[in-house]
């Protein structure tokens, strides 16, 4: 089952130079955190980009501080999610995510235009509607999406699979 937020549409004046992306994966267990308390800190991986100007070369991209804020998004929305999957007594250690972010070309200067996040989440079917309320808030309560509301357009898309419950 797909869940997912409001789409974005691409601006017509972006000329795309890559995607960067970034596999996220939730964690075991939550971390001890000064400010926040306890926070789950997902596993990041960066991904050699999917598409690439030809003028960048053969795919290679060197990470540059556009792809740091992908991973800072990436780790901060999947953190965000698991803890409030987490809240509502959803597991989540098996949270999965593949967060793209549009690396554009707009009126002669580059800026990340877009983030997406895709998100797999096995779940017992007891726990969807909990998920589902969780997904809805997510994005709103991410530190780090909202930080950069207004510049950057941020969606999501989950597919819920659904596993059985082993209590």
């Amino acid at each position: 089952m797909m869940v997912s937020s409001a789409p974005v549409a691409a601006d017509p004046r972006d000329r795309l130079l890559y995607l960067a992306r970034v596999r996220a994966t939730g964690a075991a267990e939550p971390t001890l955190h000064a400010i926040f308390g306890r926070v789950f800190e997902p596993a990041l991986e960066p991904l050699p980009p999917t598409e690439v100007a030809a003028e960048l070369g053969d795919g290679l991209v060197a990470v540059r501080g556009l792809d740091q804020l992908v991973l800072a998004l990436a780790g901060c929305l999947t953190g965000t999610l698991q803890g409030t999957l987490e809240a509502r007594h959803v597991p989540s250690a098996r949270l999965e995510a593949l967060v793209s972010g549009r690396v554009v070309q707009r009126e002669g200067r580059v800026r990340l235009a877009s983030v997406h996040a895709d998100y797999t989440l096995p779940i017992a079917p007891e726990h969807e509607a909990a998920a589902r309320r969780a997904l809805a808030l997510h994005e709103q309560a991410c530190p780090a999406s909202r930080s950069v509301h207004g510049a950057i357009d941020v969606s999501w898309q989950a597919v819920l699979e659904k596993i059985e419950d082993r209590k």
